[in-house]
């Protein structure tokens, strides 16, 4: 078990992204809650097991019984009440059980409240219980060698590191041994500290990569050639809000826990009440609460917790995904953690990994998303013989399936070979050929029309090779493709390949390494290049981003474009996609600022959904943006409609944005980026993101009809000339002639420089 390995870590762990190759892969969706275990060794539910959380309601079994009559910790000082928790944590010890008393600890549960609680999981996995019998035990009966080397025993058996863990399997594990549950643990540690798109994280999971290779090389030297299930027994999301319930509670004229008691865990608030009152005033004080809801019965139905033990909660307020409720009883003080989980088991980003290899039964095969029911009897049947792996777990469906999929793919396929045949004469021996964008991770945006399939956005190719360029003409070349296979532009560029050897953190470079695929050459090419994680990308970037998809709409919304003029199929459909593709930077920039960017369409729609609400921003921009990234994976029929009502609410939603981003009011934009061009040390780059920075002035010069505005043209002209972009027109000329003036002088320089 990897704590809190995320499917999408496979980016930074080759050793087990080479054994994924050969495996049956998928994701493993944990059950409600933190306490996970009795789910995969027993095969129970959280009601069957009878928890679902560390601490349930129990006073008459609590073993800190004896903080009856402490005073609540604000009243203590913090030297003091450190005390007070050492000594009750050793006194609670010495009245648990010995599984329990092994990872009891106070935490930072009030005072006043914590002789109302006791430690839910009372005995081991492997010990007696009542329900069903664990993995281990029917081991046991048959005489079969186990080894539990996990959590919370390792500090007695002298592992404090993942490091000593491995050191300590390979020391345990013999031929003699039928099954061995290994955990690592740093990963869930640093995911919560630092956020699971952070730079720590990815080096963590590569740490956790080179162990799993030492372990299960090393068990092949001793000469055991495992059956090998690796799992994330859960995911981490970002954090994006704090949310503080103790204010809200403390409106409610009641004390706790004579009227009440209630546990704070990071992701779920728990409640017991007294009276029936308790439950309607609790209930009132969180109706307008924006960060999470109550549970409802189909809820808890569905999550397995129908008819669960009422000392694990009475009523469940449950955090969205993203948020974490702060102060809990986990972290009252210092950072709180970038990380959580313990959300909805639907919430993908709360799911862990699911590898299973060493088998004889097949060819490897995505098995999607693995359930905690499913898992126990995967583990069963590979211990006990027990149903067919292959009816546990059939292949999932390939999210492409179908005959509109495999037309679009021809389609695409032709218009590849295609390109490669313009451009092979130029090719030398050691190029490799990269398709990338939304075609290279298989979301490129198809149009259907009479039953034939053609491409909306552009081609990405991209050629790596060593030094010097090969002898091929881009620019021509790229205009004359995009003019046989009828689209706006194929973009086509070398990079020197000595570049991969430590990627420029840009988006270009994230979404080329996680989201492209080689279509000439060396087809290892992206496997051997060490990825860098989302917190590594620039700060700028998303910014940079925003500016490139305005001047996308610059280029399409010409003067004879603007109301009232009728718009061809041509120009609706550019306008449409650049619509789109802005839409999707505003998202990107948020995504980007949690540490949540994807280079998937699919996976940066969701958790702008997710992450946008829990963040607490309006239903409308979260529809308003989210719908540019269904519009981009959907397939349009002929016949477009009008994109230009859509298009003035993006534009001030830009304008909005670049105000906050560059720190000014939103009618100095123009003046703000041209200050900001001017300043920028950009070295080579200067006249393109000169150009670029030109885009800023779009949102001020059309008003909220698409007309030009007067006097957003006065100011944009002069930040033209702030660009060192010329191009002004006569003192008199109307103003749509003058928005036709600094257009054709922004646009065509961009135009000369990137196409």
């Amino acid at each position: 078990m990897l704590d809190a390995f995320r499917p999408d870590y496979l980016a930074y762990a080759p050793f087990l992204t080479g054994l994924a190759r050969r495996a049956w892969t998928g994701a493993y969706r944990e059950t409600f809650g933190f306490t996970p275990r009795d789910s995969y060794f027993r095969g129970a539910t959280p009601a069957e097991s009878g928890y679902t959380h560390m601490f349930r309601c129990d006073p008459l079994s609590s073993p800190f019984g004896s903080a009856r009559c402490l005073p609540a910790a604000a009243r203590l000082s913090e030297e003091a009440g450190a005390g007070l928790r050492d000594k009750l944590n050793r006194k609670a010890a010495g009245r648990a059980g010995s599984f329990a008393a092994s990872y009891l600890n106070s935490y930072e549960i009030p005072l006043h409240l914590l002789s109302c609680f006791d430690v839910s999981e009372q005995t081991a996995p492997w010990a007696p219980a009542a329900g069903r019998e664990s993995v281990f035990e029917q081991l046991s009966r048959q005489g079969r060698r186990w080894e539990y080397l996990a959590w919370p025993l390792l500090g007695g058996l002298g592992a404090s590191t993942d490091e000593d863990v491995v050191k300590l399997a390979l020391g345990r594990i013999t031929q003699a041994t039928d099954f061995a549950f290994v955990q690592f643990s740093e990963l869930d540690a640093a995911g919560h500290a630092h956020g699971p798109g952070s730079s720590e994280v990815a080096d963590c999971v590569r740490s956790q990569d080179e162990l799993a290779q030492r372990l299960l090389e090393g068990l092949r030297r001793q000469g055991i050639t495992p059956q090998t299930l690796i799992f994330g027994d859960h995911g981490m999301v970002n954090v994006v809000r704090h949310c503080e319930l103790e204010s809200p509670l403390s409106t409610t004229e009641l004390e706790a826990p004579l009227d009440f008691v209630y546990f704070l865990d990071s992701t779920c608030a728990r409640f017991w009440y007294r009276h029936p009152q308790a439950r309607q005033r609790i209930h009132e004080a969180l109706r307008n609460c924006p960060c999470g809801s109550w549970l409802g019965e189909g809820e808890l139905e569905r999550y397995g917790m129908g008819g669960i033990d009422r000392s694990n909660g009475e009523d469940y307020f449950l955090a969205r995904p993203g948020v974490l409720f702060v102060p809990n009883f986990f972290h009252s003080s210092g950072q709180p953690p970038k990380g959580m989980h313990g959300y909805a088991p639907e919430c993908e980003d709360n799911h862990g990994l699911f590898l299973l290899t060493g088998m004889e039964s097949g060819p490897p095969r995505n098995v999607g998303t693995v359930l905690p029911a499913q898992f126990h009897q995967v583990l069963r049947a590979l211990l006990f013989g027990e149903d067919p792996l292959h009816e546990l777990l059939p292949a999932a469906p390939p999210a492409d399936a179908g005959a509109e999929a495999c037309a679009k793919q021809a389609v695409v396929e032709n218009h590849v070979a295609t390109i490669l045949s313009r451009i092979r004469a130029g090719l030398r021996a050691r190029d490799t050929v990269v398709l990338t964008g939304g075609f290279g991770r298989g979301e490129g945006t198809m149009a259907c029309e009479g039953g034939r399939y053609r491409p909306m956005n552009d081609y990405d190719v991209i050629v790596v090779g060593p030094g010097p360029e090969p002898d091929i003409e881009w620019k021509p070349a790229a205009r004359a493709l995009a003019e046989e296979l009828d689209l706006p532009y194929v973009d086509m560029s070398w990079r020197d390949s000595t570049l991969l050897d430590d990627p420029p953190r840009t988006l270009f470079f994230y979404d080329f390494l996680n989201g492209s695929r080689v279509i000439h050459g060396n087809p290892d090419l992206l496997n051997t290049v060490r990825r860098f994680p989302v917190g590594e990308i620039r700060p700028e970037e998303g910014l940079i981003c925003i500016l490139n998809r305005l001047m996308g709409l610059f280029i399409g919304l010409r003067p004879e474009c603007l109301p009232p003029a009728e718009l061809g199929a041509a120009d609706r459909e550019f306008l449409w996609i650049q619509h789109s593709k802005l839409g999707m930077a505003l998202a990107d920039r948020w995504l980007l600022d949690w540490g949540a960017y994807d280079t998937s369409y699919r996976i940066r729609d969701r958790r702008f959904r997710e992450l946008g609400s829990a963040a607490g921003l309006s239903q409308q921009k979260i529809e308003l943006l989210g719908g540019c990234y269904a519009w981009k994976l959907a397939t349009h029929p002929a016949g477009w409609s009008d994109p230009r009502p859509e298009l003035p609410a993006l534009l001030e939603m830009a304008r909005l944005e670049l105000a906050e981003v560059l720190g000014c009011a939103p009618d100095d934009v123009g003046e703000a980026a041209a200050a900001r061009a001017a300043a920028e040390p950009w070295g080579e780059r200067q006249a393109e993101l000169r150009c670029r920075w030109s885009a800023a002035l779009l949102p001020e010069l059309l008003d909220e009809r698409l007309e030009p505005r007067p006097d957003g043209l006065k100011r944009a002209f002069a930040a033209l000339e702030a660009f060192g972009i010329p191009g002004r027109p006569e003192p008199d000329a109307d103003p749509r002639s003058a928005y036709g003036a600094l257009r054709c002088a922004a646009v065509e320089a961009w135009e000369e420089l990137c196409h």
